[in-house]
């Protein structure tokens, strides 16, 4: 980057590390999702204003929410700001993470059904 770019950067203090400081005040989720944003592109100064979004993000929602859409977002293998922003607009967060298909799978009970023994 040009030096006056550079100095941009260091005179808001924007660096990986203080992103990383102020998403470990929501929670160790999102400083996870953080820390994949900032390794997300070649040239972590491309990934700032994502993690700015996420800080506003933040102010929004409760640290729990985020916390939960980060942990529901860290299951993929793509990280951004919208990713985050949807979960959260969408309620995503409040539903449960883990696949509920145990249900599709499991025979009702009923008296015409026969079970293993009957096949002794």
């Amino acid at each position: 980057m040009p030096e006056c770019h550079q100095h941009f950067f260091e005179q808001r203090g924007w660096t990986a590390d203080y992103f990383l400081s102020q998403a470990e005040k929501i929670g160790s989720y999102s400083r996870q999702y953080m820390q994949n944003i900032l390794q997300e592109r070649r040239f972590t100064e491309q990934t700032y204003n994502a993690c700015r979004g996420l800080l506003r993000l933040s102010k929004d929602y409760s640290p729990e929410r985020m916390e939960a859409a980060c942990k529901r977002a860290l299951q993929g293998d793509h990280y951004s700001y919208r990713i985050i922003h949807n979960i959260l607009s969408n309620n995503l967060d409040k539903q449960s993470a883990e696949p509920q298909q145990g249900d599709l799978f499991s025979m009702p009970d009923h008296k015409n059904l026969r079970g293993p023994e009957a096949y002794e």
